[in-house]
């Protein structure tokens, strides 16, 4: 759901320059946190 919201304010008519900036830069960490958790090894994987 979060990730909706930003694509809709980085759509919206009104949003500014600084608005999709700061939409994309938060889409970001949310992609590589969750990049970086799904390929974490877990304690009985090593």
């Amino acid at each position: 759901m979060g990730l909706s919201v930003l694509r809709a304010l980085i759509d919206a008519p009104w949003s500014r320059d600084e608005d999709n900036e700061m939409a994309i830069g938060v889409a970001n960490v949310i992609l590589v946190s969750q990049v970086a958790f799904r390929t974490r090894r877990r304690w009985w994987q090593t």
